[in-house]
């Protein structure tokens, strides 16, 4: 969201934010923090907007089903739904819904809606959604290059110190599942002795992990670095040889999209829902994970992917915006010439 934001912005395309996440921070101009539903209202109604983009992540609630309802019930607006939860459709709320719930009948009425995967698209669809309304599009841009220079310390002397490096990009919660992959670095030092895995990451387990990481005889061969710079991040996965995703449940993980276009192989647990490309495990099976990442040392890193922008989904939601407005936008990179 925040890209797409900048994005718009930088293109001369005005773009406002009402931000409704727990993060309530009013950092920059543009950006508003409503304390109350009515405040939200309030804001939709005098804020001169012609295509209110909601983004909801989660499940359906019915308060964000409501605000559905109300900004589809605004003159003169046209109303795009973003949502993130790629495993919505096979949740239990997921499959309690029907054409005919007024769940379903709410979301018929809006302009556009965005799944960020094939599934939750299809899903749409099966609710009775238009499919000239419906688009698939990944929420993902690699609009941050990694950091240029070293890495930051104490990762850049244990990667410089590594024959093998091992990256995750990980919260150090429980859906995360860090102890897999302390678990699987045991099998991988017996073929590479000294290789090394570093996790990024923070959260309400670190300081659990931190003394399970150092009863381990392999702890020296482990780094938990704590929280990173985003740019430092990517730069790392740039470095390593391979990055990795475990879970115990996650939807489509932006992290993993980011290793991929940096040209890193990737090994992450099957939820389902991963983009091609990436070397599968079953989840919380550490010895699958250690024959993965063993495997994908032996066999090197392969051709890096070609070249992009970084944001191919952000004019792809321009697109569905231009099709809805088709009126009163500035010129965009990317523009057919005129005629």
């Amino acid at each position: 969201m925040v890209a797409l934001w900048r994005y718009l912005r930088s293109a001369g395309i005005a773009c406002e934010v009402i931000n409704l996440t727990r993060y309530r921070q009013q950092r920059e101009p543009g950006v508003y923090v409503p304390s109350s539903a009515l405040g939200v209202m309030r804001l939709l109604l005098s804020r001169p907007a012609s295509i209110v983009h909601l983004h909801f992540g989660g499940t359906l609630s019915p308060r964000l089903l409501g605000l559905c309802l109300f900004a589809s019930l605004l003159p003169g607006r046209r109303v795009v739904l973003t949502f993130h939860s790629g495993g919505f459709p096979t949740s239990a709320p997921g499959l309690a819904l029907r054409p005919h719930s007024p769940a379903a009948w709410i979301l018929r009425r809006l302009d556009a809606l965005i799944g960020v995967n094939e599934a939750l698209s299809t899903y749409f669809c099966g609710l009775g959604a238009q499919p000239a309304r419906v688009h698939t599009i990944v929420p993902f841009a690699l609009t941050t290059q990694p950091a240029p220079g070293p890495l930051p310390e104490p990762l850049g002397s244990f990667f410089a110190s590594a024959s093998h490096r091992i990256f995750s990009a990980s919260g150090f919660e429980p859906e995360y599942d860090i102890p897999s992959q302390l678990r699987a670095m045991e099998a991988v030092l017996a073929r590479f002795p000294h290789a090394a895995l570093a996790i990024a990451g923070y959260g309400r387990r670190e300081a659990e992990l931190r003394a399970a990481a150092a009863q381990l005889p392999w702890k020296d061969r482990i780094l938990l670095c704590g929280d990173v710079p985003h740019a430092s991040v990517l730069a790392a996965m740039r470095d390593a040889d391979v990055c990795l995703r475990t879970t115990l449940y996650d939807g489509d993980a932006i992290s993993i999209r980011e290793a991929l276009a940096l040209g890193t192989p990737v090994i992450a647990t099957d939820n389902g829902m991963r983009p091609p490309g990436v070397s599968l495990v079953p989840i919380g099976d550490s010895a699958a994970l250690a024959k993965a990442v063993i495997a994908c040392l032996e066999s090197g890193r392969g051709a890096p992917p070609p070249a992009g922008a970084g944001t191919e989904n952000l004019r792809a939601i321009l697109a569905v915006y231009r099709q809805l407005v088709p009126f009163g936008w500035p010129p965009i990179a990317g523009d057919p010439p005129a005629q």
